[in-house]
Parts: structure tokens; sequence; C-alpha cells
């Protein structure tokens, strides 16, 4: 559910440039930006599911495997037929996307590697940072359970000095590295060894509180005399942090037994396909709305809606399509190629 709402959250950011191009004048305050805030949540609960789905693993080259073949048939098969698909549209009609393939290189971003510049597919710079995770995580969980928590503190810390000793500068595989991001997944992380380890406290409590931290957060950017996201250690003190708190509140709430309704763990599900569609489905609905454009915002009032709905339904869609079988496929292969050896 929590995914969903991320999904969501950067899907709404995405708006107020349709409004640009499409309609000529807007009804969305500049303020919707912070919805790029989804990310935080994402890293966060991606750093608390690694730690979930490995707490009973055993450290070997086959479980290890096993973990990085999960992650990377989870990400990278339904992200390689949106990126096919946007290179398409970009073919029939180059002026619908604001792609050139003359800035970007179509080998990195199809192989979801660091670059000057922004992927093919804008929205996977976070599948960028994701694989690195996976990629520490995967040589992470080569050591005991016990070591684990402190191999994640060492890696952070490395992080941390790279960072404020400025290597993120060198070059785009050490921005990577060591950016500030990675805390986020070090959080999400900590959270759920908390939660694993028996520490489950007040879920009510610390979910709200990450709910106000997030508000406060919107508010005082909002008020400052010039609205900025924060992209350096700020963020993470403003939205991964409130991200971190809201997870464990909710992880512990659902422990106690279910507290949102079964559709939105569905909306969930379709939440990896609705990030990677999205921009896509705004960009081809978008021209559909331009020649209805009129001054005002009546159009603005019945479009953003459509615009919306219509980008859930492609994601949702996607998910049925294609995304649900490459899951179920990968299912398949992890049982015939990683299956315990007998003794």
């Amino acid at each position: 559910a929590l995914r969903g709402l991320a999904a969501l959250m950067v899907v709404i950011t995405h708006l107020p440039t349709m409004e640009a191009k499409h309609a000529g004048d807007a009804l969305l305050p500049p303020s919707v930006m912070l919805g790029i805030s989804g990310v935080d949540l994402f890293f966060v609960i991606s750093g608390f599911i690694m730690v979930y789905v490995t707490w009973q693993s055993q450290n070997s080259l086959r479980k290890a495997g096993e973990f990085l073949f999960a992650r990377a048939s989870r990400i990278y098969p339904i992200y390689w037929i949106v990126a096919l698909a946007l290179l398409g549209v970009w073919l029939v009609k180059p002026g619908l996307l604001s792609f050139d393939p003359e800035q970007t290189s179509l080998l990195k971003s199809f192989a979801l590697w660091p670059d000057d510049t922004m992927p093919m597919l804008k929205v996977a710079w976070t599948l960028i940072h994701e694989m690195y995770f996976y990629l520490v995580f995967t040589l992470i969980i080569l050591f005991a359970h016990k070591w684990r928590l402190l191999l994640l503190a060492l890696w952070m810390g490395l992080v941390i000095i790279g960072n404020l000793a400025g290597l993120s500068t060198l070059r785009p595989e050490a921005a990577l590295i060591f950016h500030p991001l990675s805390m986020e997944f070090f959080m999400g992380a900590v959270a759920a060894w908390l939660f694993l380890s028996g520490y489950k406290f007040s879920g009510g409590v610390m979910a709200a509180l990450g709910i106000l931290g997030w508000l406060a957060a919107i508010l005082y950017l909002v008020t400052l005399p010039d609205l900025y996201f924060p992209m350096g250690w700020d963020r993470i003190v403003l939205f991964g942090l409130p991200a971190t708190l809201l997870t464990y509140g909710v992880a512990c709430l659902e422990f106690k037994g279910r507290i949102l309704p079964k559709w939105s763990e569905i909306f969930g599900n379709w939440s990896y396909s609705l990030y990677l569609t999205h921009v896509l489905a705004f960009s081809v609905s978008g021209y559909i709305w331009r020649p209805f454009a009129r001054g005002g915002m009546i159009d603005n009032i019945i479009m953003l809606p459509i615009l919306v709905i219509g980008a859930i339904c492609v994601g949702a869609a996607t998910y049925y399509t294609f995304e649900r079988t490459f899951i179920r496929a990968a299912k398949a292969l992890r049982r015939k190629w990683f299956k315990a050896v007998a003794k």
C-alpha cells in the first residue's frame, strides 16, 4: 500500500509539466513538485524489504545469487518493455517525448548504469540507485547474519566519508556510490532490523510522527522565499526520516492485524508499472488534451483527474499483461536454478 502511495505522489508531481505543455495555464501550485518525495518512501521501503526477505537466509553464494536474480528479474524485464515502447514512440513521433538519443546512451539506459545524463526513461534514475542497493546487499548477505547490520553500517560510513570528501564529483559511478540517498536505504534496513528483532514500538504513534514530519517538511519548504526540492543530506532529514517512521509504524500496525483495505494492496502491486509508464501515458494523453485546451481552468479541472486515472489504468494493464507474467516466470526459474542441493 505504501508503494502505491509513493508511486501516486510521483505521478502527481509530473502533472504541472502537462499543464505547461498542453494547457498553457496552471491550476496546480509549484509546491506539487514536492510529491517527488515519494521516491524517498520508495527507497526506505526497499531497504526494509531487503532485510525482511533475507532475515532467515543463510550466507552462501547460492543464496546471494538467488537474491540478486530475484531483484534483477523484478526490475529489468518490465523496465525493458517500457523503455522499448518509449523508443518506439520516439521513432514514430520524436516530438512527443523529450528524449534525445544523441544526448543519452541507450546502452547505459538499458543497463541502468550511471551516466552524466539522465537515462532514456527519466524516472529510471531511481532504478539505478535500486540496483546499486541490491548489489551492495548481495555482498553483505554473503556474510553470517550476525555481521550484516555492522557491514551495512560500515558501508554507510564509507558513503558519508566519501561524500563529504568530495569523491562523488569524480565520475558518474562515484556520484552513485557516495550519494546521500543511500542513507534512506540504510534507514529502511535498520527499521526492518528493529522490527524483526522484536522491537515493535507503538505503530500508530510512529506512523503519525512520520506523517506529521512529512507535512512539517512540506510546510517548511513552501514557506521559504524560493521553493526548492532538497537534493543533499537535508533531503534525508526532511523526507527520509519521516518515510522511515511511517514505514516502521505501518509495519508494526500490520503485524497486529490488517489496517488497510484489500484494494490498497492491489494498488501497491500496480505501483512499479504505474511508476514506469505514467510519463509515457501522460505524453500520449496530453496531446489528446491539447486540441480541447481553453483559457481558464475548466479544462484543467476536467483533464487532470482524467490524466491520473488514465495513467493508473495503463499501469494496471501493464502489470496484468507483462509484469505479473514476468514475476511468475522469474519465480519458476528461481525454483529451478537455485533449488537447494540435498545433502
